[in-house]
């Protein structure tokens, strides 16, 4: 059977019903869930997947996000946010000598940072912005 894929406001108006409904939700894949039910009552065709949902409702402002690290030895520093996809800045600090040093990258969009060893976002809660 075929899908069709949901415009982005027909998302964003499921993720601002369900923040409404549940207040907090606990994790991405919930909040997908929880989007795609609320999207499907009206069109059972509709699919979208759990990172195209969280990256609407950040990039849109739409919920505060707490995040929960972990650590991984896996892999390149990021360049881009894994979580809003925007560019990450470096924090820099300055040295004694009058140079410069790279202590991480963070994200202006949203909070996420990494240290020089590589942070994995392991658990997103999403709370109501009200």
């Amino acid at each position: 059977m075929a899908y069709r894929i949901p415009s982005s406001e027909v998302i964003v108006k499921a993720i601002i019903s369900c923040i409404g409904d549940y207040g907090v939700i606990y994790s991405q894949r919930k909040l997908g869930e929880l989007v795609r039910k609320k999207i499907q009552e009206t069109e059972h065709l509709y699919q979208v997947s759990d990172e195209r949902i969280r990256r609407l409702a950040v990039s849109n402002h739409l919920v505060e996000l707490e995040l929960k690290y972990k650590e991984s030895m896996r892999g390149k520093l990021p360049h881009k946010c894994p979580i809003c996809g925007s560019l990450l800045k470096r924090i820099k600090n300055m040295t004694i000598d009058g140079g410069t040093v790279t202590l991480g990258y963070s994200c202006k969009t949203c909070r996420y940072w990494t240290g020089l060893k590589k942070n994995v976002p392991a658990r997103y809660v999403f709370t109501s912005r009200r």
